[in-house]
């Protein structure tokens, strides 16, 4: 009986300590400045989004006046724009467990581009969200929060396809 407890335990000794092994791995990291650039416009990266978010610094300053959704396809409308090549969409690669489940996105101009000289237009980025999220996934349980990054505006897509802007 006792030979039968020792073994029992030692079971779950090893079976604790995989499970502990398997859930720390290096994937998990936040905060690398690695870019991970997932499609043309959109990127994957948590530095470069806390940064931007914190100082919304793109010039000339944008306007996002609507975002839709069709399948797994978003369509950012700006308004005060440069064409979209001039553009990207930076995920900071987290997924908000709440109900709906969120996504949180911020637009600004790509890097190391001269801004200036840019034409101010209206255009659409579209956004493939199958990138971020599995073509599996019900895109009716999710909500879609696009920050702007050249000023304080925040437009969400609800579950049901609402649109909220926030100023």
């Amino acid at each position: 009986m006792k030979y039968q407890l020792n073994q029992l335990l030692q079971v779950g000794f090893l079976l604790l300590a995989s499970i502990v092994a398997v859930s720390c791995s290096d994937n998990d990291k936040i905060g690398t400045d690695v870019m991970e650039v997932l499609d043309t416009n959109l990127i994957k990266n948590s530095e470069a989004f806390q940064l931007i978010v914190e100082q919304r610094t793109s010039t000339p300053v944008f306007t996002i006046t609507d975002v839709q959704r069709d399948g797994h396809l978003l369509s950012v409308k700006i308004a005060g724009a440069s064409p979209t090549r001039e553009f990207e969409v930076i995920w900071d690669g987290r997924i908000a467990e709440s109900y709906p489940m969120q996504v949180w996105l911020v637009v600004a101009y790509k890097q190391g581009q001269d801004v200036s000289t840019i034409q101010t237009t209206e255009t659409a980025l579209t956004i493939n969200l199958s990138k971020i999220l599995s073509d599996k996934v019900d895109l009716n349980d999710f909500a879609f929060n696009v920050i702007n990054g050249s000023k304080q505006q925040k437009v969400t897509i609800d579950k049901n396809g609402v649109v909220f802007h926030i100023y």
